[in-house]
């Protein structure tokens, strides 16, 4: 036989420790025992400072580290020697992203709210869409098309979430459900700007929500009363409020929107949503005879505006004073402007408006709102007199900066 070999591999030795063996394989083996079990398979062993220095046989390729002689060592002596340990070790924490733990927080508050979470296709068409949104802003941003769609009814990737909600909403309505609270927190798809060179799609955090129907008393039976613009408003600034976001509001105009009846949800002075009522015109489109609210939150331009820690205030141990005060303003100034004018009094703890007026009884191009101021000292109590001073500081301050007079 001839062996045509001539540059047969260099054998490396391989330096294993006891310490090393010890740790792979738990076991408490003596140098010569572990010298002797590798040996019978063929390798040379030999002691050499703190363990053993070993040059596996020519054929034995597999073998080049400290652990692969821990694995013949192990097979040899028993894998019935292993001792039993429990597995140890810690479970690093879960760090969601930012905007994925507010999205839940809201969607936990909307819940707590009274509504309802609903799950739509994340696809859609254009039939659909053109009845929320304006064909300008359909031509200058296309939606997003699959190209190997599966059906007519899902070839889209949806820009928004304002069409699933009203289909929920007619589908109910239809049913013959009363009161219809519903919200959806899922991501909406818009295309980027050519100018960015990214092919991806911009993908935003998106939390929407409808309201319909008639409102329920406390037994959960319809009352007669519609829900309206401000139990809508009611809803979003609780589910604000429990993430810390004190919002505010400014007019607002969307197509799908009934003008004067639509506002922008602002934070720190930037627009992060929409609110309003649904334009009538939309409604028919699906079907829908009776007023719908609709609101968005986009999660992306709210996150920076949530606190990391929300502040706490101690509550007064002291009694507070309760006010009325009605003033005449005109059409144009936003009635949270004066309401937030108000609230900054160091000696309000809550101002809200109450009631809203125009008519016969207040001049033409001007309307009468009504708030109720809450009055209180974190270090005494108030007096009478002194809540009175206060509310005519408060008149002269919104005279002076929106011309509002007490009515």
């Amino acid at each position: 036989a001839l062996d045509a070999y001539p540059r047969p591999p260099a054998r490396r030795p391989i330096e294993a420790s006891r310490d090393r063996l010890r740790a792979v394989t738990g076991l408490e083996l003596e140098e010569r025992e572990v010298e002797e079990l590798l040996r019978s398979l063929g390798f040379e062993a030999a002691r050499s400072g703190a363990g053993l220095l070993v040059h596996p046989p020519w054929w034995r390729t597999d073998v080049s580290i400290a652990d692969d002689l821990a694995e013949e060592v192990v097979r040899l002596a028993g894998y019935d020697r292993l001792p039993a340990t429990t597995i140890r070790g810690r479970v690093p924490p879960q760090e969601p992203q930012p905007v994925v733990a507010l999205r839940e927080r809201l969607r936990d508050a909307l819940a707590a709210a009274g509504l309802r979470e609903v799950i739509s296709y994340s696809l859609t068409t254009d039939e659909v869409l053109a009845r929320v949104l304006p064909e300008e802003e359909l031509r200058r941003r296309a939606p997003l098309r699959l190209a190997n769609t599966l059906s007519a009814e899902r070839e889209l990737m949806r820009p928004t979430l304002r069409h699933a909600l009203l289909e929920v909403v007619a589908r109910n309505l239809r049913a013959g459900l009363a009161e219809i609270a519903i919200f959806e927190a899922a991501r909406v798809y818009l295309p980027r700007e050519s100018a960015s060179g990214d092919p991806l799609p911009d993908e935003r955090e998106q939390v929407a929500g409808a309201l319909a129907g008639a409102s329920a008393d406390r037994w959960g039976m319809p009352a007669s009363r519609p829900l309206d613009f401000f139990d809508a408003k009611g809803v979003l600034e609780a589910a604000l409020a429990e993430v810390g976001v004190d919002c505010s509001y400014g007019p607002a105009e969307d197509t799908a929107l009934l003008p004067g009846r639509a506002a922008r949800i602002e934070a720190g002075g930037s627009a992060v949503g929409l609110l309003g009522e649904v334009h009538p015109r939309v409604r028919q489109a699906f079907d829908i005879e009776q007023p719908v609210m609709l609101f968005e939150l986009d999660l992306g331009r709210l996150l920076p505006h949530v606190p990391e820690r929300r502040p706490a205030r101690p509550v007064s141990r002291f009694p507070a004073v309760e006010q009325d005060l009605a003033v005449v303003a005109p059409l144009s100034v936003p009635a949270e402007a004066l309401r937030s004018a108000i609230a900054r009094s160091p000696l309000v703890a809550e101002a809200r408006i109450f009631d809203l007026y125009t008519g016969e009884q207040v001049p033409e191009g001007t309307r009468s709102i009504a708030f109720s101021i809450r009055y209180q000292a974190p270090d005494r109590t108030l007096t009478g007199e002194e809540a009175r001073g206060e509310q005519e500081r408060i008149v002269e301050l919104l005279a002076g900066e929106f011309g509002a007079r007490p009515r």
